[in-house]
């Protein structure tokens, strides 16, 4: 009995490959690109697939890759996956493709995927501090990041005047600051100038604008000029005698409610004066009676009268943190 060989001939198409799009946050590990078939196939099914750049590049925004899918008979979806990079930079979002080639038992209908990466990244803000510093040196202001950053940093900083004079009381400043990556502080300093005059504290802005790379949180540091300079003391110093007593009078400037004078009565002894009675007078009537913007207030002092001779009253003010000192003399014959 004789045998023939029968020989079917496959008449379906072969199955076609498609290659989805993908998208994840850069802080997401690893993106997914789904490649399916379109019908499960009888053979192997193989393609070739390979990363390329777009607005994302490999080795710092993901990890390239390539290589081969194979899909067994019965197969229809297989997954190629592909490492994020993530990094502390604010970015826009980024894109790079994932393309097929050279399938086996199969065609491609659709051989590029576009794999998205979403920043999850937040821009640092800069802040200035206030500072005060003795007039004539230096003020330092300390100008801070909210964090340490993977770029360079710039802020334009320069001064502003108050109740303190540009080129009278500091030296006007205009300059850019940089924070080199992960640095996240930075001192400027602003040059007071010496005076002799007794004022106010005064104070003038330091001011953040122009920023690069980073957001303003507080753009503004008041400086405060301390003045080392004290204030002029002055007395005034009356005398005159009664039948029973020498009396002292004037007024004291600056003045407080705690000031006193001191208040003598000498006596000339031959070539010197003798002291033969003191007090200490403290002040009242606390005002500004000549407007020049320090207090002042009247003080008195008594003593009995003593016998006939050459006598003077010496008053003293004395001197403090906030004023200099004075010294009156008045003669007098009894």
């Amino acid at each position: 009995m004789g045998r023939g060989v029968a020989t079917i001939t496959d008449d379906d198409p072969a199955p076609s490959l498609v290659v989805s799009d993908a998208e994840t946050w850069e802080g997401g590990g690893a993106l997914g690109f789904d490649v399916t078939l379109s019908a499960p196939s009888g053979k192997t099914v193989s393609v070739g697939y390979a990363t390329a750049n777009g607005t994302a590049t490999a080795g710092s925004d993901y990890q390239a890759a390539s290589g081969t899918l194979s899909f067994p008979p019965g197969t229809t979806t297989r997954t190629v996956s592909v490492t994020i990079l993530a990094d502390g930079l604010v970015e826009p979002t980024e894109t790079f493709t994932l393309s097929l080639s050279s399938p086996t038992n199969a065609t491609i209908a659709d051989g590029t995927g576009t794999g998205t990466v979403v920043d999850d990244d937040v821009e640092p803000t800069i802040s200035v501090g206030d500072a005060s510093g003795v007039e004539g040196g230096p003020i330092a202001f300390a100008v801070t990041l909210s964090g340490p950053y993977e770029a360079s940093v710039t802020v334009d900083v320069g001064t502003l005047a108050g109740t303190a004079s540009e080129d009278t009381d500091y030296e006007a400043l205009g300059t850019t600051i940089t924070f080199d990556p992960g640095t996240t502080s930075k001192t400027v300093q602003v040059t007071t100038l010496e005076d002799a005059i007794d004022e106010p504290d005064e104070t003038f802005t330091l001011s953040l604008s122009s920023p690069t790379n980073a957001t303003i949180a507080d753009a503004d540091g008041a400086g405060t000029i301390l003045d080392d300079d004290r204030a002029p003391g002055s007395l005034t110093l009356k005398a005159r005698a009664t039948r029973t007593k020498v009396v002292a009078f004037g007024i004291a400037e600056p003045a407080t409610s705690t000031t006193t004078v001191r208040v003598q009565l000498q006596r000339r002894e031959g070539t010197r004066w003798k002291t033969v009675a003191k007090a200490r007078a403290r002040v009242s009537q606390l005002g500004d009676r000549d407007a020049d913007a320090y207090p002042d207030g009247q003080y008195k002092a008594s003593f009995r009268r003593p016998a006939s001779g050459r006598y003077r009253v010496v008053a003293v003010l004395p001197a403090t943190a906030e004023a200099t000192g004075a010294t009156r003399t008045v003669s007098l014959r009894l």
